[in-house]
């Protein structure tokens, strides 16, 4: 036989509350619990219905909703059945295992879940300031190595010819980004961009030009870079190639249907189309665009 299991939250000790006497002479705001009784709230729905419709009848289960909640002033309590220690023994009696998540249990968990948050706020500091740190640090050394150079303010003129470096911090966020740049104006003197967040930038430039070394870097960088323009402009037209030989049979096949270039042209015209799609990609969903306009197609066939 399946075990029967009912669990309830304590909200109320059973060795609090008041005595008959104290709910009798006093005015409550929300209904008073009774000492050694205490209140539990429902948890799930595992009470069989024969034996939840008796303990409605006999009054040892009663149903809060928010409404009664906020009227009682209890604004911070959830929704739900409650039950209390008479209803615990009719449920043991009946059969069921009642596991109760007592006050002192939550309060426990609550403890090692503060000193967890603490924990981990105490490493994000830490992280924080070792970003913090590393970040000053790396913005010196690279200053160091273009020669700690004295800056003025940018001039009309002073653009970016050529890129360094870019240092970001580790503390750096999509809302919040902290980041040195560093780079060449044509005349090579050091233009630096300090990014300390989206509101807040400056750009200066040296008032001396860049040591040689610093210069041969960035002709070398400008190499590397250059390299990997066309590396980047041969992949895109391998690609480019690779779905024009794989569409061009179905452009010439969809211009055939259509009965020549001239046909398809005026009956999209007419329908105020400007693109088309042969019937045999309609649907396919490979992430490539398969819609073309006339002039696009053309030159697809006109590249075989």
């Amino acid at each position: 036989m399946e075990e029967k299991i009912v669990k309830v939250i304590e909200e109320v000790s059973p060795e609090t509350g008041y005595t008959e006497k104290e709910i009798k002479n006093n005015l409550w705001n929300s209904p008073p619990t009774r000492k050694g009784l205490g209140r539990y709230r429902l948890n799930g729905k595992s009470i069989e219905s024969n034996d939840f419709v008796k303990l409605k009848a006999q009054k040892l289960i009663w149903y809060w909703d928010r409404e009664f909640l906020e009227d009682c002033d209890m604004f911070f309590d959830v929704p739900g059945w409650r039950l209390n220690a008479e209803s615990i023994d009719y449920l043991r009696e009946a059969g069921y295992t009642v596991e109760i998540n007592t006050l002192e249990g939550q309060k426990k968990r609550q403890e090692v879940r503060k000193k967890e948050e603490e924990e981990k706020a105490r490493k994000k500091r830490e992280e924080a300031e070792q970003n913090k740190n590393d970040y000053k640090k790396a913005v010196q050394e690279y200053e160091k190595w273009l020669g700690i150079p004295e800056y003025r303010e940018q001039r009309k003129g002073d653009g970016v010819e050529r890129h360094l470096k870019v240092v970001r911090s580790g503390n750096a966020t999509i809302h919040s980004d902290i980041y040195y740049q560093w780079g060449l104006t044509k005349n090579n003197h050091i233009i630096c961009h300090r990014h300390y967040n989206y509101d807040w930038w400056d750009n200066v430039v040296s008032v001396d030009q860049a040591p040689q070394h610093v210069i041969e870097e960035a002709e070398r960088f400008e190499k590397e870079r250059e390299k990997e323009r066309e590396k980047e402009r041969l992949e895109f037209e391998r690609k480019k190639k690779e779905e024009e030989d794989y569409v061009w049979p179905f452009i010439i096949a969809a211009t055939e249907r259509a009965g020549g270039w001239d046909a398809m042209e005026r009956a999209m015209k007419k329908s105020k189309m400007k693109y088309f799609c042969p019937r045999e990609l309609q649907g396919k969903k490979d992430g490539r665009n398969y819609e073309f306009t006339i002039e696009e197609a053309k030159k697809i066939i006109e590249r075989r």
